[in-house]
């Protein structure tokens, strides 16, 4: 009979490229999922978003509406937000900051009719040092006035 590798085949290993048997997965820590329904945004106003409501957190790392991961590692973050009846020619953005200093944003300028429903998303990967890192969202329009954002999410886990 043929022997496969070194080490012991079992429901929890696999066999590795180099031929010995490894652990299967690893655990991806910190899955979250928060959601806001509504927010008000003013115009040409920066507005750090609050009040976010828990799907699930399975680590306890979203509170104060902030992420804070106590573990360091490569995590990924996936955010999205609706606008309703923007103007025309308006601009909408979110973004992720990272201690205070923004890191991505998703923009949409809509050039569509008023009642429109426009939605921007993005998702990035950023490298966090555990406890001494937060990430946080935020928000911005442009329309001339006050404008309703809808089905905001953030969600994420550690990656690597």
């Amino acid at each position: 009979t043929a022997r496969l590798g070194s080490g012991t085949a079992s429901s929890s290993t696999f066999l590795r490229g180099d031929q010995t048997y490894a652990a299967a997965g690893g655990t991806n820590s910190g899955p979250f999922h928060v959601y806001k329904a509504t927010l008000s945004v003013a115009n040409a106003t920066e507005t750090l978003i609050t009040g976010w409501s828990e799907i699930f957190d399975v680590d306890s790392w979203f509170a104060s509406d902030k992420y804070t991961p106590q573990e360091a590692g490569k995590y990924v973050f996936f955010f999205s937000m609706r606008a309703d009846n923007i103007g025309a020619t308006a601009r909408m953005q979110i973004g992720l900051k990272k201690n205070g200093t923004g890191i991505g944003t998703a923009i949409g300028e809509t050039n569509i009719v008023s009642s429109s429903y426009p939605s921007v998303s993005q998702s990035y990967i950023v490298d966090m040092n555990g406890s001494s890192d937060y990430i946080e969202m935020r928000a911005y329009q442009n329309q001339g006035g006050s404008a309703a954002m809808f089905d905001l999410f953030l969600m994420g886990y550690k990656l690597a």
